[in-house]
Parts: structure tokens; C-alpha cells; sequence
């Protein structure tokens, strides 16, 4: 189904056509004509890597990235919280490392995904 597409965008005289092979570009168009994605939904998604010191040693997390993925990592978190605002679920883990009465690292998910992290 992307032969047609490239085609069409060939001859155009005056296109861009440093877009039209990135990989991201080429799949979204691809879910889009498949009726699997909605045009007026595509976002720019940052995939952040981080590495952080754990109780297993050093390791890269990556935003994105599931809690059990991030369990397997990190062992297991010493402070878990939960928060709910409407449909969104928030949790935060804190690991102590250093301190037996303050977290140096923060782990932050929305519905189940790593979405932050500080490390002190």
C-alpha cells in the first residue's frame, strides 16, 4: 500500500522528501491508510533513556517503559504511591539506596508506563 503513496509524492516537483523516509513517518502513514490510526491522532512521541543507580547496580530505563519491566530492573520499590484523577492512574516508587528514611530515587508511571524519574 505504500507504493501508491511514494509514487504520487515522486512527482511533485517541489516536496520535501527528507520526511518521507523516515521510519516513524512511513509506519504512521501505513497504520493511517490500514484505518488503524486516525490522521488527527498522530503525535510526536520523545522516547527519554535515563540511567539510574538501583539496588541491583546501574541500568537504563526508558520513558515508556512498563512497571514490571522496570520491577525486573530496579528490585523491588520501598515506598509505592497511587493517585487516580479521572480516568488517568498516576504511581510513584521510591527506592531508598543511600538513606533508610528518605528515597533517593523516584520512579513516576501514568497508566502503567514510566513517564519520570529523579535520582538524588
Amino acid at each position: 500500500t505504500l507504493l501508491p503513496y511514494c509514487y504520487a509524492l515522486g512527482l511533485s516537483k517541489n516536496h520535501d522528501f527528507s520526511s518521507i523516509y523516515r521510519k516513524q513517518d512511513i509506519n504512521q502513514q501505513t497504520l493511517i491508510s490500514l484505518g488503524l490510526m486516525s490522521s488527527n491522532t498522530v503525535k510526536e512521541v520523545q522516547v527519554q533513556y535515563i540511567d539510574v543507580k538501583g539496588k541491583k547496580g546501574d541500568v537504563t530505563v526508558h520513558t515508556g517503559m512498563l512497571k514490571d519491566s522496570v520491577r525486573l530492573l530496579l528490585g523491588k520499590p520501598d515506598e509505592i504511591e497511587l493517585n487516580r484523577i479521572g480516568p488517568i492512574y498516576f504511581e510513584s516508587w521510591g527506592y531508598k539506596l543511600r538513606n533508610k528514611y528518605v528515597s533517593d530515587l523516584d520512579i513516576d508511571f501514568e497508566d502503567g508506563k514510566l513517564k519520570g524519574v529523579s535520582q538524588n
